[in-house]
């Protein structure tokens, strides 16, 4: 007896009908497993968060005085909290915990903990990011970070702005202190009269460590190149003379000092100092003179500036 196969439109109809199940099936599994990798990445969130409370728990036995609040950031089994300390220089306090946990660990993150514990996270597992908000937890897919991008870009700002202002703070506080010494040595017999002389045959050497960007000199003359508050000080040592003197510090080029001393006639003392702290703009220039009468002779002379503050 001859037996009889399927026929093409049998055959045809049989893949049809296959092609609908699958059609309807395969996104229901599919939309099941990914419930299921999502339900997986919720219960490692939540399983990270109560290895955090329970470690935060036991260094607290072992140490109280530690503050434990704040924002952290996550990189797998380690939290870490970078916070400013609020001194003269500002110094970066980091709390560094270990976890210890079991499950799938998030490739990066981060936590805000109170005295409660923790409120608020985000967790990213791959393409998939957990977020926890008080006590309820979400879960979305991510392409190559795009979702959140932008809170990512603002943190990244935020945080080069705040190294540029570390910086800057640092940078004033080495300043603070800088000083520029000018030494004015030789014998210079003073021309004197009734406006400002200057020690223009006198040898100059400049005494200062790495402070350019603060103040220049040239001929004997202090340039002022940072704005702010400065102490500026002149001395003189003068012979053969005991008639008045006086000796001052002038700022760009003014008649007048803005602060002297005068050696009255008949006055044996041979030194004479003059110093004041003043407000100074950038390019301002400062510069020693002197006036005194007749028979005066100049064997020494200093004129230095220090920065004190913006």
């Amino acid at each position: 007896m001859k037996k009889q196969g399927f026929t093409l439109v049998e055959l045809l109809a049989v893949i049809v009908i296959i092609a609908v199940v699958a059609l309807i099936t395969i996104p229901m599994i599919l939309n099941v497993i990914e419930e299921a990798r999502k339900n997986s990445y919720k219960e490692s969130a939540r399983g990270y968060v109560d290895a955090i409370e329970k470690r935060i728990v036991k260094e607290q036995l072992k140490n109280t005085n530690t503050d434990y609040t704040g924002e952290y950031s996550i990189r797998e089994e380690t939290i870490t909290k970078t916070s400013e300390t609020a001194t003269l220089i500002p110094i970066l306090d980091t709390i560094s915990l270990q976890l210890k946990i079991k499950g799938t660990l998030p490739d990066r993150g981060n936590v805000v903990i109170d005295k409660k514990g923790v409120t608020s996270g985000k967790f990213y597992y791959g393409d998939y990011l957990v977020t926890l908000n008080g006590e309820k937890y979400n879960v979305e897919i991510v392409t190559n970070g795009s979702t959140d991008s932008s809170d990512l870009k603002d943190r990244i700002d935020q945080l080069e702005e705040n190294i540029v202002d570390l910086n800057n703070q640092l940078k004033e506080e080495q300043d603070k202190g800088k000083t520029v010494l000018l030494r004015f040595s030789g014998s210079q017999a003073l021309t004197c009269n009734s406006t400002g002389n200057h020690f223009t045959n006198m040898t100059v050497n400049r005494i200062s460590d790495n402070s350019n960007h603060i103040f220049t000199v040239s001929n004997g003359i202090i340039t002022i190149k940072k704005a702010g508050y400065y102490h500026l000080s002149a001395f003189a040592y003068l012979i053969n003379g005991t008639n008045w003197r006086n000796v001052g510090i002038t700022i760009n080029g003014s008649g007048s000092s803005i602060t002297s001393q005068t050696i009255p006639t008949g006055t044996g003392n041979p030194c004479i100092s003059s110093s004041t702290d003043v407000y100074l703009n950038a390019n301002s220039t400062v510069n020693i003179v002197y006036w005194c009468s007749s028979s005066n002779t100049m064997q020494y002379a200093t004129l230095s500036a220090t920065y004190l503050h913006s």
